[in-house]
Parts: C-alpha cells; structure tokens; sequence
C-alpha cells in the first residue's frame, strides 16, 4: 500500500472523529482512534518504516517549514496517539467494557501513560483504582485533580527537567503549526480571504483565545474562561485544546515550562494576530506594521 492510499484509507475515520468530537461520547471517539491505529499497525508491519517516519509522511510538511506541501490535515501527534491506542486495547470491546461510563476524552489522553508506558504503567489495584475514578461521576474537577496527583506522584520525580520538556514537544508542534498558518493567511491575503481560508471562528471566542494567548507570556496575567464553539476545524480545536489545558494549571511550572519552547514574544504576537482576525481594521493596522 502507497502512502497516499493508506491516507485514503484514515481520512473517512479522521473525519467522522472531527464532526463528532463535540457530540460523541467519549469511548466511541476512543474507538475512532483504535481503528485509525488499527490500519496504522497493519501498514507498519507491512512496511519497513518507523512509525514517527510514518506520520511525518501521513502530514507532509514539518509544522515549521512553508514550502514544503502539506499531504493532509491528520497530525502526528493525533497519529501518534492513535497509535499507542490500538497498542493498549486488543479489541473495541475491551475499550467499552473498560470506559463504560467515561465523561471526558482529556482525562483519558492525561492518564495514558498509566495505561502504555513502561515506566508508569499501573497494574493490580492502581489500575482498576484509576478506571474506577475515570468512569465515575465525580465532578470533572475532581478527577483533573486525581489525574494531575498521579503525574506528579509517578511521573514528576522521576523525570529531569529536560525530559519534562520533551512531554510537551507535542503542544509546542500545535502551537508552531496554529502560529504559521495564522501567520501565512494574515500575510498573504485580505481581511475576507483569511477569515475563509482559516475558518474563523465567532469573533468573541477568539479574542478570549487572544486574551489567554497573551496571558500565557509571563506569570501574574489574567485568564478568562472560554465556551469553546462546537462546530470548529482541526486547527482551532487543537490550539484552543493547548491554550485551554494550559490555563486550567492551578499551578504555573507547566505554563513555564511551555515558554522555555515557545519564547513570551511569540505567544505574543500570536495574541495580537488572533486579535486581528476580529475585525477588517485591525487585520488592515497589523499588516501595515
């Protein structure tokens, strides 16, 4: 199978999980991910290639070069993630007996390395523990909590600062890939044309997204709650899903650790172009500085 075939072939599912992302439940779009990982596994073994390898050719361009064209919208962290599904579950089924009742997709990806890596990896009662926790109907404040604890329990000691930094390699690609297509569309087009060839959002969303963006720059900056729009394409929804993760920390060394990728004057600039795309004279002032 060529590489545009297997594309062919997770499109369909890519999409059905995008369209649904707001309104599914979240086992089923866990499920959505088991199968893009099922047809990932079959071409790998099939194949001589890494799967990183793989997923650089499913995307196409490297989130920060611009010449290079871009195959498609599936993105290696998406890719990636699909991936180590498949890994953790032998069957759908195991996936619906084991989240029967689960309330949040993001408290999942959070918990995955207890499922998957070697390192921390819960076994016995650790593990039914954590499931029990992540089915229950405990307020979702709770369990972000729970989730947060185990990290630092498990994961936080044993990790030097650089591989902290390495946890967020993912989030930094977002932010990279969000940022240059921001850019590119203010840049080479009008008012009009970028709002269409971004598919903006409501404009009062993206100047809370503006606002957080700009708070992300240092310590001490205000935050606002944001009521993220159902229907949004892949772009927005990833970025809006960084910056609302980010926010959420009671505790700022994560938001730090994230400036050490992304330099303070580019979250930034970012603010400033999301505040742009609000309104014709603001796009027109930015472009003419």
């Amino acid at each position: 199978m060529e590489i545009n075939q297997l594309i062919t072939n997770l499109t369909p599912l890519y999409n059905e999980y995008r369209k649904n992302r707001d309104t599914a439940v979240p086992v089923e779009q866990i499920i959505l991910m088991w199968k893009i990982g099922d047809v990932l596994k079959k071409f790998l073994a099939e194949n001589d290639i890494a799967p990183h390898a793989l997923y650089r050719q499913i995307y196409g361009k490297s989130e920060s070069t611009s010449n290079v064209s871009q195959r498609s919208y599936i993105t290696r962290e998406f890719l990636g993630r699909s991936y180590r599904i498949r890994g953790m579950f032998k069957s759908q089924k195991e996936i619906r007996d084991t989240f029967p009742n689960l309330t949040s997709l993001s408290h999942f990806r959070e918990a995955m390395p207890f499922f998957d890596n070697p390192k921390y990896k819960l076994v016995d009662t650790d593990k039914k523990e954590l499931i029990v926790v992540l089915n229950s109907q405990k307020p979702n404040g709770f369990k972000t909590e729970y989730v947060a604890d185990l990290q630092k329990k498990k994961i936080g000691k044993k990790n030097s600062r650089t591989q902290r930094l390495n946890e967020l390699q993912s989030e930094k690609e977002t932010f990279i890939r969000f940022y240059n297509d921001v850019y590119t569309a203010i840049k080479n087009t009008s008012y009009e044309e970028a709002l269409k060839k971004l598919e903006v959002p409501p404009s009062e969303f993206i100047k809370a997204l503006a606002q957080n963006t700009g708070a992300l720059s240092a310590d001490g900056l205000k935050m606002y709650e944001m009521e993220v729009p159902a229907t949004m394409n892949t772009l927005w929804q990833e970025y809006a899903d960084l910056v609302s993760l980010l926010i959420s920390k009671e505790n700022p060394i994560e938001r730090r650790r994230f400036r050490r990728l992304i330099p303070a004057d580019r979250l930034v600039r970012l603010s400033e172009m999301l505040y742009a795309l609000t309104d014709e004279q603001s796009f027109n002032n930015l472009k003419a500085k």
